[in-house]
């Protein structure tokens, strides 16, 4: 199974954001989106936020609800491990 990380802030989600989603759940059997959170920037939505307008456009736009998303500290590429994501 082909696993894939796609990390932003997603800070809103953009339709740049669920293209890029739309390609990656094309390309591998799996898709993790993980919103990022960068202590040095400031966000217009909170991660909650953030995390709800993803969930609610993808099930509208893409017509699937089933995308795990994570919430991811800087360096998301460090924890790929854990989300079952090999190099």
């Amino acid at each position: 199974m082909r696993t894939a990380v796609y990390a932003g802030s997603f800070d809103p989600p953009t339709h740049g954001h669920l293209w890029m989603i739309e390609r990656g759940l094309e390309m591998f059997d799996r898709l993790i989106v993980a919103i990022g959170s960068n202590p040095s920037k400031s966000y217009s939505f909170t991660v909650a936020a953030r995390l709800d307008l993803l969930r609610e456009s993808t099930a509208a736009e893409l017509s699937c609800s089933w995308i795990p998303f994570v919430f991811a500290q800087p360096f998301a590429t460090r924890r790929t491990p854990q989300l079952g994501v090999s190099k």
